[in-house]
């Protein structure tokens, strides 16, 4: 992946839902840090896709 922002994360979000076969009736969570155009408003997820936060190191 050349560059790391929201329209990539979300083009591999779609990719891998459509691989795996996500949708409102088979969902999945997937595990991410904090990085910005993980948290960002603006990201569309796929139906059936929540993303999980990990915890802030202190």
């Amino acid at each position: 992946m050349p560059q790391v922002n929201i329209a990539a994360m979300e083009a591999a979000l779609a990719a891998c839902a459509h691989d795996v076969g996500i949708d409102a009736a088979h969902r999945m969570v997937l595990v991410v840090d904090r990085a910005g155009w993980h948290t960002s408003k603006r990201l569309a997820l796929p139906k059936g896709l929540t993303l999980w936060y990990l915890d802030v190191a202190v």
